[in-house]
């Protein structure tokens, strides 16, 4: 698998869960997807990507599919 593929189809959805919560619940929602606890300051954004820039390509898999479960459950604005 192209796991820098996947990392980059994977990014955009992840900083639009920044949306989906607030400030106090990134790390919530964070751990339901296995992505590391973001930093504590900063924008939502940047709390995302700090977050999933830090995980390990080998997480990326479960993170994907871990994303599409929670995804439907969680009220993600679209991209498009």
């Amino acid at each position: 698998m192209d796991l820098a593929r996947l990392r980059d189809v994977l990014l955009p959805h992840v900083i639009a869960l920044k949306d989906a919560g607030t400030h106090e619940t990134l790390p919530t929602m964070c751990a339901k997807l296995g992505l590391p606890a973001p930093e504590r300051k900063g924008f939502k954004r940047e709390r995302m990507i700090s977050s999933f820039n830090a995980l390990e390509g080998a997480d990326l898999t479960p993170v994907a599919e871990r994303l599409l479960e929670l995804c439907g459950r969680w009220n993600v604005p679209s991209n498009g």
